[in-house]
């Protein structure tokens, strides 16, 4: 389609993030959930085979949650057991860091937890870079 010269320099800012990111190897390895906030008592949590865990194994830390590759419902014990140091949400971070029952998640406690535009978080596609580095940034707690 006469587009392959985009195509490349996306591969290569794609490639970009991932070496930046993959090149800092963070010690201890974090683990990050990432939540789909209900404005009730359910959130749903990316599972450890999805694309979004993948975005963080690129950006140096594990994903925590459910089996499988797609956003699951996940009770609130499985969440406080997960317990992990960075919570990226998609969309506005508020009904979950507001949730009593989180309360006591490290996460919440050392305030690392981080909404971001649920498009950038839930779609495959041009801005990935972006996603990674913005994930690597909170995983090293480069980002406020």
């Amino acid at each position: 389609v006469g587009r392959e010269k985009e195509g490349s320099d996306y591969v290569d800012k794609l490639r970009a993030a991932i070496n930046t990111s993959a090149g800092v190897p963070i010690k201890p390895t974090p683990s990050a959930l990432v939540v789909m906030p209900g404005s009730g008592a359910e959130h749903y949590v990316a599972g450890v085979d999805s694309f979004q865990a993948d975005v963080v194994r690129l950006a140096g830390g594990k994903l925590v949650g459910p089996a499988g590759k797609i956003f699951s419902p996940a009770n609130a014990e499985a969440i406080v057991g997960w317990d992990p140091d960075v919570i990226v949400t998609a969309g506005a971070a508020d009904s979950f860091a507001n949730d009593p029952r989180f309360s006591g998640l490290k996460a919440i406690k050392n305030h690392r937890i981080y909404g971001l535009k649920d498009s950038l978080v839930l779609r495959k596609g041009i801005r990935v870079d972006v996603f990674i580095g913005q994930v690597h940034k909170m995983l090293t707690g480069k980002i406020k």
